[in-house]
């Protein structure tokens, strides 16, 4: 049983392949849309319907910063250095690649692809602040069935008969 004193603890993780990224300073927030498929026709004499659609893919924005320097607010020390996680970053959003999403103590662990990564220096601090926009990714699976070995019978053509002319 949990007392209601205990803190829960959170970590932010990025993982592709062999690399795993561990973000340095936790953002004050994070936003995931998590949307439906809604799809609107017009019907004649009926105007417009809405038809469900499914699940649209989830989109997760976080803003932070890559310290410069050990701030005591710091989830662990030892991290690489601002342009370092730019630089591993945007290799990754180059490349396409797919990376998981971690946050601990949440439901969040999914593949994601980054949409868009935005970044710059404010302050004179050398710290990089940046936003941080993250899709969805689901792996497309083709089903694919075996070619038949037999062919089809050919379907009989129908046998013209003459017609005759009666004039």
């Amino acid at each position: 049983m949990t007392s209601m004193n205990t803190i829960m603890h959170i970590e932010m993780w990025l993982k592709a392949d062999d690399k795993v990224f561990k973000f340095p300073v936790l953002p004050s927030s994070f936003d995931l849309d998590n949307s439906s498929i809604i799809e609107t026709s017009n019907i004649v004499n009926l105007g417009q319907v809405a038809m469900y659609g499914g699940n649209a893919l989830k989109t997760i924005s976080i803003s932070s910063f890559f310290p410069s320097k050990e701030y005591q607010f710091c989830t662990y020390y030892g991290f690489p250095q601002p342009y370092e996680c730019v630089k591993m970053i945007e290799e990754w959003r180059a490349a396409g690649k797919q990376i998981r999403l971690i946050i601990t103590s949440t439901p969040i662990n999914m593949p994601v692809l980054i949409e868009s990564f935005e970044w710059g220096e404010r302050a004179g601090t050398r710290d990089v602040e940046f936003t941080l926009t993250l899709k969805e990714y689901k792996p497309i699976t083709i089903k694919t069935t075996p070619p038949t070995t037999t062919k089809p019978e050919p379907t009989p053509r129908p046998v013209d008969k003459p017609t005759t002319n009666t004039q």
